[in-house]
């Protein structure tokens, strides 16, 4: 049976070459997806810009040395739980450095960010996620299907009737129609590619292993 894009994707994490080396567009294209959300999640836990950015790249340092162990499986949790839990792991990893650091001098920063990392819920971070899913693949369509997009946005951003639109653009009521049609279905095929809650793993506990 043949496996899904995004499945695909996910299973192409997992690949490399005769020489050891990874799948570099897969990893491209998972950093491209996740890397906005695990950078915003640090900035929210009251990281400073140029520390969110090296705590990211802890996160997928970390992905990168686990993705190898895992078996897939649509019984088990969700990947974007697990990428959550290891965000988390990484920012108290960091903030807990600071403490040490601070109490060293009497400090009390790394105490107030540690409380601050914990008071979001997953549930903003499963928000993150499909923000960004519709952010990206919005700009699929709209690179893939440009005058089409104008449409829609007219539609869909700018409230306007298809009466409206159809004027504007010099066509018929029927043409907007035909044309929201057409974007409507390119968005949800692009966000079902983008999209791993259906791609769930084995192989490891609730808790993420170092």
């Amino acid at each position: 049976m043949a496996v899904s894009t995004r499945e695909s994707l996910l299973l192409r994490l997992k690949q490399t070459n005769a020489e050891s080396v990874c799948n570099q567009e897969a990893w491209v294209q998972f950093v491209e997806l996740y890397g906005p959300i695990v950078y915003s999640r640090c900035l929210r836990a009251g990281l400073q810009s140029v520390d969110s950015q090296g705590v990211t790249q802890d996160v997928f340092f970390r992905v990168y040395k686990a993705i190898g162990r895992f078996d897939y499986d649509r019984t088990r949790g969700r990947f974007r739980d697990w990428l959550y839990r290891i965000t988390q792991n990484e920012i108290c990893r960091f903030i807990t450095r600071g403490r040490k650091n601070a109490d060293a001098v009497g400090g009390g920063l790394a105490d107030h960010l540690l409380d601050q990392s914990t008071e979001h819920s997953g549930s903003e971070w499963n928000d993150d996620v499909n923000q960004r899913i519709y952010e990206l693949a919005s700009e699929r369509v709209r690179d893939a299907l440009p005058n089409d997009w104008l449409v829609f946005q007219q539609l869909w951003e700018e409230s306007k009737s298809p009466a409206e639109v159809a004027s504007c653009f010099g066509k018929t009521r029927a043409w907007v129609y035909q044309v929201k049609y057409r974007v409507v279905r390119q968005l949800e095929a692009e966000v079902e590619r983008l999209s791993e809650d259906q791609f769930p793993f084995q192989g490891f506990s609730s808790r993420e292993k170092s």
